[in-house]
C-alpha cells in the first residue's frame, strides 16, 4: 500500500520544493596524458578505463560515456554524460536558509498558528501549519472542525473575549498565512501544489496552482 508524498490541510495552501541543487558539472576536461599516466597505473588500466576512472574522481560522481581526442600531450575529454541519480544532492544551505526566514520573519506575524517545513513521505520538502503554542485546554484545528461543541463561556473562560472574535482572529490569520506569508516561499524554490487526486492504493497526484 503506498502513501501521498505530501499532507493537505484543509484550511491552508501547501507549498512544496524538492530541495535539491544541480551541480554545474563541466562537459569537457582537458588534461595532460603525461601527467595522467603519473597519476594512474597503467598496468592497471586500459586507456579508456584510465580516463573513465580521472573522470569520477575528477567530478566526484559517477558518468555514464564521454568522448576523448588526444593531440600531442593533450587529452580533451568531451560530451561527458553525468550520473547524479545515486548522489545526494539535498540543498541543505536553502533549507537552512528558509527556515531561518520562517522562523525569524513569517512566524513572528502570527500569534495562533505557526508555519513549518516537514519532509514528505517519499521526497522534498513541504510546509505545515501548526498550533503556535501547545494548550492543553484548546486544540485550534480541532475547534475549526468541532466549533459547535465549545460555548461562548468556554472560550471566553481561555482567551479573554467571545468565539465571534475568536474566529476572526483565526480567519485573519488564515488568510495572512495564504495570501502574504506561504507565498513568500518562492523565493527559497517553494511552489504552490494541489492534491488532484488520490488512487486506491495511496498515492497522489499534485498539480502546480
Amino acid at each position: 500500500m503506498s502513501a501521498p508524498n505530501f499532507k493537505t490541510q484543509r484550511d491552508f495552501d501547501m507549498y512544496a520544493s524538492d530541495m535539491q541543487y544541480v551541480p554545474e558539472m563541466p562537459e569537457t576536461i582537458t588534461l595532460s596524458k603525461s601527467e595522467l599516466l603519473k597519476d594512474y597505473d597503467e598496468t592497471a588500466f586500459d586507456f579508456e578505463d584510465m580516463l573513465s576512472e580521472y573522470i569520477t574522481d575528477y567530478g566526484l560522481c559517477c558518468h555514464t560515456g564521454f568522448n576523448y581526442t588526444i593531440e600531442g600531450d593533450t587529452i580533451t575529454i568531451t560530451d561527458i554524460e553525468w550520473d547524479l541519480s545515486d548522489e545526494d544532492l539535498f540543498d541543505e544551505d536553502t533549507y537552512e536558509n528558509a527556515q531561518f526566514f520562517i522562523d525569524h520573519e513569517l512566524n513572528d506575524k502570527l500569534e495562533y498558528f505557526k508555519i513549518t517545513l516537514e519532509g514528505g513521505y517519499y521526497f522534498g520538502i513541504q510546509t505545515i501549519v501548526d498550533q503556535a503554542k501547545e494548550n492543553y485546554r484548546f486544540d485550534v484545528f480541532y475547534y475549526m472542525t468541532h466549533e459547535d461543541e465549545y460555548s461562548n463561556s468556554e472560550i471566553y473562560e481561555i482567551f479573554g473575549f467571545n468565539k465571534y472574535i475568536l474566529n476572526r482572529v483565526l480567519n485573519k490569520e488564515i488568510k495572512l498565512i495564504n495570501e502574504k506569508l506561504l507565498p513568500q516561499l518562492k523565493d527559497y524554490g517553494f511552489e504552490r501544489y494541489a492534491c488532484v487526486g488520490i488512487f486506491s492504493n495511496g498515492e497522489a497526484i499534485y498539480e502546480r496552482v
